[in-house]
């Protein structure tokens, strides 16, 4: 979930999250163990964040048609879901975890 918000919107997507998931996971190993056949798993959750959270836009507070940046959001992450486009452009099964 936090790679969802922090990666969003930037140029260099696959770039950020090698990096951000190599610190993170480092980290992460200090305390948990995550098999690395989970890391394929994580399109899924990066795809599952995504609905929920045009859901979230468009139920609770709705599409505003009078907000150009929130109509454009909205078209655009339709689009990517209907079409299966992933979140992150990013083979996440290429990371190494200790």
């Amino acid at each position: 979930m936090g790679l969802s918000y922090i990666v969003y919107g930037k140029d260099n997507a696959p770039e950020f999250t090698k990096h951000f998931l190599d610190v993170f996971f480092k980290r992460y190993d200090e305390f948990n163990h995550l098999d690395p056949k989970w890391l394929k798993e994580i399109p899924y959750f990066l795809k599952l964040r995504e609905i929920d959270h045009f859901a979230q836009i468009l139920f609770g507070i709705g599409e505003d048609p009078d907000d150009e940046w929130c109509k454009q959001y909205m078209i655009n992450r339709r689009n990517r879901i209907e079409k299966q486009i992933p979140f992150i452009d990013f083979h996440f099964d290429s990371l190494t975890l200790s």
